[in-house]
């Protein structure tokens, strides 16, 4: 078997585990974490984002994620200490729209309407952030006129 078709059963076999263990992840429940997740320390506090989102009359809608207990990180690393730094995964209606490497991020020129931004806290190992009560994310939503 040729290593594209060997690619692409790896990824159907184990994205519906992946999507599985993030949803479980969003929802609070860590049994299943494995490797994908970065466990908080519980005696650090805890990583949080406060973002704002800003439409500009240029059209472009930029999101500033004001950080609390968490450090952005321009670098990655193999290995990473259990210290709350790393970038933020962007979702847009559910789909990933980028990473933040820096508290402010520019979405673009996003047309009218609603959208549902999930913001998620990663290591710079590239693990997602998880604490006692599941994943660090935050969701906001934002409408937009222009």
């Amino acid at each position: 078997m040729d290593k594209s078709k060997i690619c692409l059963l790896a990824v159907i076999f184990t994205l519906p585990l992946a999507c599985n263990v993030t949803a479980s992840a969003l929802a609070g429940k860590t049994e299943r974490a494995g490797v994908i997740f970065k466990y908080l320390d519980p005696k650090l506090p805890r990583p949080a984002l406060h973002p704002k989102i800003e439409q500009y009359p240029t059209g472009d809608t930029v999101i500033t994620m004001n950080p609390e207990n968490f450090q952005f990180v321009e670098t990655c690393k193999t290995e990473e200490e259990n210290i709350p730094r790393g970038h933020v995964h962007v979702y847009v209606n559910g789909v990933k729209r980028g990473t933040a490497y820096r508290p402010d991020y520019s979405l673009g020129k996003l047309p009218p309407g609603k959208y549902e931004i999930l913001l998620t806290l990663q290591s710079s190992d590239h693990r997602a952030w998880i604490g006692e009560n599941g994943m660090i994310h935050k969701k906001v939503t934002v409408v937009t006129e222009r």
